[in-house]
């Protein structure tokens, strides 16, 4: 008896989860989309535009001590609608008693138009010798009209 009640129950978990299986369906697919920026520079690291920061390259600061040094980087707008830029790095990476900063004023360049930016780098006057690197951007966007 306790066979035959088993086997029962057996049987109908089994019809149960057919059932289900045969009225539940799913599709799974992948999507892509392509965007292209309009707010286009391109970043140098001379007034004659001749040495341009490539993706991925490093801007080497060179042996630095305490106190403050300074960079100067030629922007771009190689797009064609008015820009503006933003400076970023990662901060987890950087020494935490290190401030760099940047002296751009938040106004649009205009397409084609080439702007001079300074990075500054202050270093504490108790600076522990190594070496360091981080991962820093510019970024560039559309200019609300």
């Amino acid at each position: 008896m306790k066979k035959k009640i088993f086997i029962g129950v057996l049987v109908a978990i089994l019809a149960t989860g057919l059932v289900s299986a045969v009225v539940y369906y799913h599709l799974g697919f992948r999507q892509s989309a392509d965007v292209s920026p309009v707010a286009i520079i391109t970043v140098y690291q001379n007034e004659a535009l001749t040495d341009e920061l490539k993706q991925g390259e490093m801007l080497n600061w060179g042996a630095v001590s305490s106190g403050t040094q300074t960079m100067p980087l030629w922007i771009k707008n190689t797009g064609g609608v008015n820009t503006l830029i933003g400076f970023n790095y990662r901060q987890d990476q950087f020494p935490g008693d290190w401030t760099l900063s940047w002296d751009y004023n938040g106004t649009a360049l205009v397409p084609g138009e080439v702007r001079q930016v300074t990075l500054t780098l202050e270093l504490p006057a108790d600076i522990h010798a190594g070496h360091w690197e981080w991962d820093s951007d510019i970024s560039a966007w559309e200019a609300p009209p």
